[in-house]
């Protein structure tokens, strides 16, 4: 796996710093929190970040929001963005009206140390610093009721005793908001939430950032100002990527834009986990599948990427499970083959359109488990089979 990404103001990449475990007092947990960024440097969003600034006009703002859209566009680092200017209180409007704060102010230098006892930072992760040890011991496939009752509820319940002059005292930023629906739970974490939407303590604003807004109950979705994030156009992605100063392969740097389809989190990830690699590796076999010639060295090899690149995720991740490590890899690789199909199709490649169905159907036999190995050297099978028919007939 290649050199981890990495990105400076502005980035939408993995979360460098710290995350705060707000009880009396600060307790540092090895979970990463984002240095803010300004709010005006968001790139791509100028919707969702105009929306933002006619709430902080506005003589009363709301106190509860959902930032939904594909994942890796720039909504977490949004409300970190956002979080950093309502609890600021130099935040003022300039002379182009847009209210910032001062960055030399004792709350930004906070904030960029990653100390500020008012940023509450929610994610799965945090199960695994939780008192209770059967918590810590909870795959991190959700966001347990624990966690939300430790890290949200509790620490919401003092912000109403804190006089501030800010626009917030105290903002709680909830990553991966759909992770708190559960089959085994039946959405518990969400119902325990709600009091404290309906109810919000004087200051409190809470933002769930979510990529599948569908999996929030109606309940928490009405209760909520919602704000859509897009995708980005490849001009604005190039322009985030250049800013960033991301070191991307000169041989696949279209390929990895294309690839990314608008997501600037997506791009640091493909360029972390060698995708581009992947494809070249692959293509030679892509090539003999789309002429409708079975080869049987394409499955393995599929696997034997896969297979590295969980090695080396959970090498690099605190308390990774090897599960998840494989179904993420699975899924970077299923994306691939889903690209290039879908460039097929635009080609007018008969049969295009049959493989892409081959490589749904392989995805939902991997969501229900089944080895790698057999569902992909099915899939190869099946995506030769498509074209080698759509040949004979034409």
């Amino acid at each position: 796996m290649a050199k981890k990404a990495t990105t400076t103001a502005g980035g939408v990449g993995k979360r460098p710093g710290r995350v705060i475990d707000m009880t009396d007092e600060v307790v540092a947990a090895p979970i990463p929190v984002p240095i803010p960024v300004p709010l005006e440097s968001i790139v791509g969003q100028q919707w969702a970040v105009g929306l933002l600034h006619d709430a902080m006009r506005s003589a009363r703002m709301h106190h509860a929001w959902i930032f939904h859209g594909p994942s890796g566009v720039g909504k977490f680092t949004t409300a970190v963005a956002f979080a950093a200017v309502l609890l600021d209180p130099t935040s003022e409007p300039g002379l182009d009206g847009v209210i910032a704060p001062d960055p030399e102010s004792r709350t930004q230098q906070l904030l960029k140390a990653g100390t500020h006892p008012d940023l509450h930072i929610v994610v799965k992760e945090l199960a695994r610093f939780h008192d209770d040890p059967e918590v810590r011991k909870l795959r991190l496939s959700s966001i347990p009721i624990d966690v939300v009752r430790k890290y949200l509820i509790e620490p919401a319940k003092k912000t109403g005793n804190v006089t501030t002059s800010s626009r917030a005292s105290a903002v709680f930023v909830i990553d991966e908001a759909e992770l708190l629906s559960s089959k085994s739970t039946k959405d518990a974490a969400q119902n325990a939430i709600l009091k404290t939407l309906e109810e919000p303590p004087p200051g409190m604003v809470i933002i769930l950032v979510t990529s599948n807004e569908s999996e929030l109950l109606p309940t928490i979705r009405s209760r909520c100002q919602r704000v859509p994030f897009a995708q980005l156009s490849e001009k604005d992605l190039r322009q985030w990527a250049s800013r960033e100063k991301l070191e991307i392969p000169a041989d696949c740097k279209d390929f990895l834009f294309a690839f990314s389809d608008g997501s600037p989190g997506d791009l640091v990830e493909a360029i972390r986990g060698e995708i581009g690699s992947w494809r070249t590796a692959l293509l030679p076999h892509l090539i003999k599948l789309q002429s409708g010639k079975h080869t049987v060295g394409a499955a393995p090899l599929m696997e034997d990427l896969c297979k590295k690149w969980a090695e080396d995720w959970v090498d690099e991740n605190l308390n990774a499970s090897k599960e998840t490590a494989n179904r993420l890899a699975a899924a970077w690789m299923i994306r691939l083959i889903a690209f290039e199909m879908r460039k097929a199709l635009r080609a007018g490649t008969p049969g295009a359109l049959e493989a892409i169905d081959a490589v749904r159907a392989a995805e939902s036999q991997l969501d229900s488990n089944l080895k790698p190995l057999f569902v992909l050297d099915a899939m190869c099978v099946e995506i030769a089979h498509t074209f080698a028919t759509a040949k004979y007939q034409g």
